[in-house]
């Protein structure tokens, strides 16, 4: 069963969540080796979204010493409950949450690219 994304997404082409491109949902951000799969009402482009944001949340959890949920939202201003469903495959990420997740994965990526 699929489910469909918040009515407040942005983006109105994601139809489904991105869990629902994965064979076994429960996958979503945890198992490097996930299969992926076009589901009915899916296209290509939320499939390939869905992988990459799969990969970064499943190398946020591999690093050693990784920021949590609570404290990326504190510094990027979004809830701890947004995170939670974002990991889970539950909902697409936004702009600001890509963008923590890329500077929990490499620290000195968001000290380079502070404003002035």
């Amino acid at each position: 069963m699929t489910n469909r994304t918040q009515p407040r997404s942005l983006d109105k082409r994601r139809l489904l969540t991105p869990r629902d491109y994965l064979a076994n949902p429960y996958q979503f951000g945890l198992d490097a080796r996930a299969e992926f799969i076009l589901p009915p009402g899916g296209d290509n482009e939320s499939l390939e979204i869905a992988r990459v944001v799969h990969h970064c949340l499943v190398a946020w959890r591999r690093t050693e010493h990784h920021i949590s949920g609570a404290e990326l939202g504190r510094r990027f201003g979004f809830s701890r409950q947004s995170w939670s469903t974002i990991a889970q495959g539950r909902r697409w990420p936004g702009h600001t949450v890509l963008a923590a997740a890329i500077a929990a994965l490499d620290p000195s990526f968001a000290n380079r690219h502070r404003g002035p």
